[in-house]
């Protein structure tokens, strides 16, 4: 009678962690009846004709198969590679300002078992930068989600997202004077403003004026005495 042998089979056995990998196993000799018995290397086990084991951390591993038939049982073992992927972080303070809204992030990343080769950060309104400290200038309002791709040079890929960027359209604001022209100074002009903040911005606002004649202010609306002539 020939003898019962079998041998792991598996689309790779080899990538980055985190990673789920499939295997199966080629037995010949066996009778109707296949029992199979996995181990990981990790210390799963599995019962399964074709498991998946996941392996979170970098590291080398053996999976292993017992499969028993007819009383005979036979054994097979792989080694398993898995690299350990880079983390990538930058920096998260929360960033607000209104357009055109500049910011800089700092690559804070951490590299796995090779190292990080090359840097994509995705701005959140359509453009991307491939520095590894990157600047962009926001010309549009929005809440925004900053993520961050990096690559090693085993192929292996971390990314991070974070929702730190709150970008307002600048107020707008008009200024009507109720008097505009006199003949003979002393001259009193109320003045009265009017300001149209962006929605996703609070309503409070601080009004600083500049007259023109060297004289400013704060306020809504407010009377300025000209005493002098100009324009």
């Amino acid at each position: 009678k020939s003898q019962l042998s079998v041998t792991i089979t598996g689309d790779s056995f080899s990538g980055c962690s985190p990673q789920n990998l499939t295997f199966g196993c080629q037995v010949t000799n066996a009778g109707l009846n296949v029992a199979y018995s996995w181990s990981s290397g990790n210390g799963d086990v599995s019962h399964l004709a074709t498991p998946t084991f996941s392996y979170l951390e970098g590291g080398t591993y053996t999976v292993s198969v017992t499969v028993t038939s007819s009383g005979a049982t036979a054994s097979a073992s792989h080694e398993i590679v898995i690299f350990q992927s880079p983390e990538a972080r930058f920096n998260e303070t929360p960033l607000t300002g209104c357009t055109p809204f500049d910011v800089s992030l700092r690559d804070l990343s951490t590299q796995g078992d090779a190292p990080i080769t090359s840097w994509l950060w995705y701005w959140g309104d359509g453009t991307t930068s491939t520095e590894q400290n990157a600047s962009h200038t926001y010309l549009n309002s929005g809440l925004l989600t900053v993520s961050l791709r990096v690559t090693d040079a085993n192929g292996c890929i971390g990314e991070h997202f974070s929702q730190m960027v709150n970008v307002s359209s600048a107020p707008t604001v008009s200024v009507t004077p109720e008097v505009d022209q006199w003949c003979e100074p002393p001259l009193q002009v109320p003045f009265v403003s009017s300001v149209t903040t962006a929605p996703n911005v609070s309503s409070g606002y601080t009004l600083t004026w500049n007259f023109g004649d060297g004289q400013t202010g704060t306020g809504d609306n407010l009377t300025h005495t000209y005493n002098s002539h100009g324009h």
